[in-house]
């Protein structure tokens, strides 16, 4: 078994405008198709969100995708974290970026279920 099957998934932060960086619990998940994170505070549908997406595996050359997304969902977590589940559909964003966002995910082993079988 190859060692980067070893590795549990890598942990994700997601910085919001505020600057305010927040460890997504392990199931953060992004494939080509969108993205699926926690926010603090409820997003309306429907809302265009543009985000770059950067990862790190090496420091001194990190990788980053711009995407822009619609929000499809957002719903409220059912426990005392008070925090929401949101899920964008990346709209507009080149087929390459999406690709890239796969083989990311993929790597980081947050690849949606639906991904995970193709």
């Amino acid at each position: 078994m190859a060692e980067e099957n070893k590795q549990g998934p890598k942990d994700v932060v997601v910085y919001t405008d505020d600057g305010k960086g927040a460890v997504q619990p392990r199931t953060f998940q992004m494939c080509g198709l969108g993205v699926q994170f926690y926010s603090d505070r409820s997003i309306e549908e429907f809302e265009l969100m543009e985000f770059d997406l950067q990862v790190n595996d090496d420091p001194e050359n990190p990788e980053n995708v711009h995407c822009t997304g619609a929000v499809v969902r957002c719903q409220e977590v059912n426990d005392p974290s008070g925090k929401y589940r949101v899920w964008i559909k990346f709209i507009d964003t080149p087929e390459k970026s999406c690709h890239q966002v796969a083989c990311i995910a993929r790597k980081g082993k947050h690849l949606c279920t639906f991904c995970e079988n193709y």
